[in-house]
Formats: C-alpha cells, sequence, structure tokens
C-alpha cells in the first residue's frame, strides 16, 4: 500500500478514535450500518434532489456475522453484495493493528468500473459517528477527495 494510503487511514482512524475521549459513541459498523442512509443536505445538487432523507435511500444490511454487506437504493430492486475485504488500515495505532470499529473495505461483486491498474474498483466505507460515513475510492486516496458524507434516515417502512 501506498505511503499516502497509510498516512490517511490514521488520520481518519485518529479522528473517529478522539470521538471516545470526547464521550461520543464511538462508530461500530456492525451495530450501526444496518438502516437506511443518504447524501447529506446541501450536495449533489439538493435543489433537485430535495434535503436529506426526501428521496431514493440507500439501505444497507449485513449478514453472515457482519461479515457481507449488501444494499439497495429504494428505487430499485437491484442489490449489490461484497464480502468485507480488510479492516480499516491503522498503521499508527499504538496496538499496531488493524481497526474494524470504524470501516471496512469492499469491493462489489460484479463490479465492472476499473481503475487505472485495471483492477475492479474498490471502495472504504469510513465510519465518522454512528449516524455518518463516507466513501473513499482506494485509488484515489491521495488524488481526490472522498464522496460526501452519508448520513442514517428514518425507516420509510
Amino acid at each position: 500500500m501506498r505511503l499516502a494510503h497509510w498516512i490517511w487511514a490514521a488520520g481518519t482512524v485518529s479522528a473517529a478514535l478522539s470521538l471516545s475521549a470526547c464521550g461520543v459513541q464511538e462508530p461500530d459498523p456492525v451495530r450501526d450500518l444496518p438502516g437506511y442512509w443518504d447524501w447529506a443536505s446541501g450536495i449533489r445538487n439538493e435543489a433537485e434532489r430535495g434535503p436529506a432523507c426526501s428521496g431514493a435511500l440507500l439501505h444497507i444490511w449485513l449478514t453472515e456475522g457482519g461479515q457481507r454487506y449488501h444494499s439497495s437504493w429504494t428505487t430499485t430492486d437491484a442489490e449489490v453484495t461484497s464480502r468485507i475485504l480488510e479492516d480499516l488500515p491503522a498503521a499508527l495505532l499504538d496496538n499496531g493493528e488493524r481497526d474494524p470499529k470504524h470501516g471496512f473495505l469492499i469491493q462489489y461483486e460484479d463490479e465492472t468500473r476499473i481503475d487505472a491498474d485495471g483492477n475492479p474498483v474498490s471502495w472504504y466505507l469510513v465510519m465518522t459517528a454512528p449516524d455518518r460515513f463516507f466513501w473513499q475510492r482506494l485509488d484515489r486516496i491521495g488524488v481526490s477527495t472522498r464522496n460526501p458524507t452519508m448520513v442514517r434516515c428514518p425507516d420509510p417502512n
């Protein structure tokens, strides 16, 4: 993994871990990810799509003890799945271990998008709070910004 990946990952994990020092509940994907999500208000042309949680929602659920990711938009029956490939890299944590509590890497099964090296695109899902996360393409760490934040929405059913 390139140095930029490790620096980005360490900074993300450090920011997430600092939440616990402030008394804020640390995010846990197995506990917090299942549910409905939308892009945060004010992004992705809010004038056309409306405020957060008012349009199509991303439904996320985990199976196999939290080792398989599933999602689908509420406006389609198309489901995407991925096994969890790895926990967030955490090279600079004191214990030197990976941190599964704040996110993971996935690669959608049957992914058709290809990165510059000819590999199917992979994504880090990074939880910054129990009700917020963002996506970051693995091949774009250090060269482009992450995707906008997604926020938890009420169950539409």
